[in-house]
């Protein structure tokens, strides 16, 4: 492993001793444990039981991310039944939080399962069954003292065996990556491999077959402190988000930098000018991942995606640099798309729900396909913009001009934009080039070089041709 991880991830509970646990039959086992030396089992028999750990000091759990391991020898209800729950209260008030069962598991390793909730009030009382178990308010997550696992096992246990094992918990904020180096960069696996250590066990990632990996948390590429260089680049691997009790945007990739260390991040790798051996990344639709790569834009020394595909992520914001460049890349049902002055080329821009590119006038997009979004490329800033072989297709709006003011948009080499919404007092007009090409030849029919041909506008005599033809006897230009 190149890359250093840090965790972000506060321990809440391990499950090496059952002292101050309120338990059924519960013991400690060993052997098969998620992490450290031991986990607690328990007899859960075609009933609910509900276990916590009474903490030795209360816990502001506020706006983080819980995640807690659980393993299953048996049958859970379903997830509207509160198969898998989460137990947690202040001393006064505790409630059982419904977040999984047979119809939903959590992030996998091995037999075990990772459930996440972010834990806000408001969030999990809109969007979660909470069962109240002592008291009758829901308990305040900044002064929590009682937190563990419950379940509904739909299964008879047959001897004195656990049918309910459970793990490790933490909370907190996720990973960061930094280290690597420019022949040995950071890749997915090291993430993988360090939370798949038994000295980990964060539940934030986990690599459910080769190449292929499940996350559940936020990750921070780079260190804005100054203290390590960071070299990220991985390709050939796919990553999916899951759809865990998380809020909508709340998934999040910071890439960071500081000006006294190199920070290099890159997927896919580039063959000449073209993006090959990109990675794939989706996230859920209601979930959407949230690429940061802007806020610290003059500390990243080199960005590159390279025939990626992001799938139903949300606002992708990228450096504003020369040194940052997305190549073959698709962008498939995602939020908007903010360039600045990255290079852009042979991308694809599709099934946006709302505005798939931010164009600014310093942009430097070229040679992509904008395909039924609603609104292909969003203008806020008046003035001239040149939009070379950008291609659109079936889009409600190919531009939006949200500029207030006047903007002329210039095709060349074929792009062809039609449609504009203008928005309040923004006006629009689309220059489209046409192709003026002359061929002269004798009356043998061959071609005539170093012929002068002159083409003039009839309605205003402005020329629009002076040139001498070539080799073939043509000559051409553009208006």
């Amino acid at each position: 492993m190149t890359a250093t991880i840090i965790s972000l991830m506060n321990k809440l509970y391990d499950a090496e001793s059952t002292n101050g646990w309120t338990l059924n039959k519960g013991d400690v086992y060993s052997g098969f444990q998620r992490e450290g030396n031991y986990c607690i089992g328990d007899q859960v028999s075609n009933t609910t039981y509900h276990f916590y750990k009474t903490l030795a000091s209360s816990v502001n759990l506020q706006g983080k991310l819980v995640t807690f391991w659980v393993m299953l020898w048996g049958n859970p209800d379903t997830l509207a039944n509160g198969g898998i729950r989460f137990v947690v209260g202040d001393g006064t008030n505790r409630v059982a939080i419904y977040v999984g069962g047979s119809d939903k598991r959590g992030l996998r390793f091995g037999g075990w399962e990772c459930f996440a909730l972010y834990m806000d009030a408001t969030y999990i009382q809109n969007n979660l069954t909470v069962e109240q178990l002592a008291g009758s308010a829901f308990p305040d997550l900044t002064n929590v003292t009682e937190v563990g696992p419950g379940f509904k096992m739909t299964t008879k246990v047959v001897g004195t065996a656990p049918n309910v094992l459970w793990d490790v918990c933490y909370y907190g904020d996720g990973l960061k990556i930094v280290g690597g180096t420019a022949s040995d960069p950071g890749v997915f696996k090291d993430i993988a491999d360090a939370d798949a250590s038994t000295s980990n066990a964060w539940g934030i990632i986990s690599e459910t077959e080769s190449g292929v990996f499940e996350i559940q948390g936020n990750l921070i590429f780079g260190d804005e402190g100054g203290s390590y260089d960071t070299y990220f680049n991985d390709k050939n691997v796919t990553l999916f988000y899951k759809d865990m009790w998380v809020p909508s945007n709340y998934y999040k990739w910071e890439i960071r930098g500081n000006t006294s260390t190199t920070t290099s991040f890159k997927l896919g790798e580039k063959s000449g000018s073209s993006g090959i051996n990109g990675v794939v990344i989706r996230s859920p639709s209601s979930k959407n991942l949230i690429i940061d790569a802007h806020t610290y834009s003059s500390s990243i020394d080199e960005f590159g995606l390279y025939g990626c595909s992001i799938i139903s992520a949300g606002t992708i914001d990228l450096p504003d640099s020369s040194a940052a460049e997305v190549l073959n890349t698709s962008f498939v049902s995602c939020g908007i798309v903010k360039g600045y002055s990255a290079t852009f080329k042979n991308n694809n821009f599709i099934t946006a729900p709302n505005q798939a590119f931010k164009m600014e006038l310093n942009h430097n997009i070229t040679s992509s396909q904008f395909i039924s979004n609603n609104v292909g490329v969003l203008i806020e800033t008046p003035g001239t913009f040149t939009f070379d072989a950008l291609k659109f297709s079936g889009n409600t709006y190919d531009i939006e001009n949200n500029s207030g003011g006047y903007v002329e948009i210039q095709c060349t080499n074929g792009a062809n934009p039609t449609t504009v919404l203008n928005q309040g007092s923004s006006t629009t007009t689309i220059i489209n080039t046409v192709y003026v090409t002359v061929k002269v030849v004798d009356s043998s029919l061959n071609p005539i070089q170093g012929a002068r041909v002159y083409v003039y506008n009839t309605t205003d005599d402005q020329e629009i041709m002076n040139q001498l033809t070539n080799e073939n006897g043509v000559a051409e230009t553009t208006v």
